[in-house]
């Protein structure tokens, strides 16, 4: 009991530090032995990058506890996804048995986080900046970016294989796709990508702006 009190007062003083602590050993464990590396690096790529930018900004942007958590979640997803490409995860293989599903749909609770992390980053900087008065418009903008993104990733995971195809890479370019034989993959993770943000806005919407005005200047 005391650690986990030691470890809670530690992230609420440091909570980049405790972030980068908590999923440099899920990093490590990712990159080890991953079934392709190329798909790995493809696949864990934009949590890089988004890891590399909250490290540049944190001094004049720190972010809530509240989304370094959120943060984490998606990002340990990723890592797992990526570790053993996202359609032989095996605890959705064992779900796919006992629920009979035609496909692994790890992928889907990825693109589920893939909407509520962008969604929940887009609302802080819009709150903090007060660069919307209007509480509903600034949701929406915060929900059309978030899918935006998410749309944005299926182009980009398109022009991938089309590439990797022109060159004779058949297998890389379909796993990284992803699609597993279902013709509406793309449209249904941008759907999940929405699900994700409106379950953000939803659940956490009022708890989130209350840990965005703590940090605000009185």
């Amino acid at each position: 009991m005391k650690v986990a009190l030691i470890l809670i007062s530690f992230f609420k003083k440091n909570p980049l530090n405790t972030f980068l602590l908590f999923l440099s050993p899920i990093f490590l464990w990712s990159i080890f032995l991953p079934s392709s590396l190329w798909l790995w690096f493809m696949e864990t790529l934009p949590i890089l990058i988004l890891v590399f930018i909250m490290i540049k900004t944190y001094k004049k942007f720190p972010l809530t506890p509240f989304s370094y958590i959120v943060i984490y979640i998606g990002s340990v997803l990723v890592f797992i996804g990526a570790h053993y490409s996202y359609q032989h995860v095996p605890i959705f293989d064992l779900l796919k048995e006992i629920f009979e599903w035609e496909r692994n749909n790890y992928d889907k609770l990825g693109h589920f986080f893939q909407g509520v992390v962008p969604f929940i980053i887009s609302r802080e900087y819009f709150i903090r900046y007060r660069l919307i008065n209007s509480k509903k418009l600034m949701d929406f903008l915060a929900l059309s970016f978030s899918v935006a993104l998410s749309a944005l990733w299926e182009i980009i995971e398109w022009l991938s294989v089309v590439t990797l195809m022109h060159f004779g890479s058949d297998k890389p370019a379909s796993a990284f796709l992803g699609a597993q034989n279902y013709y509406w993959d793309a449209q249904s993770d941008i759907f999940f990508a929405l699900l994700g943000a409106l379950s953000a806005l939803i659940i956490f919407g009022k708890y989130h702006e209350r840990k965005i005005h703590s940090l605000l200047p009185t």
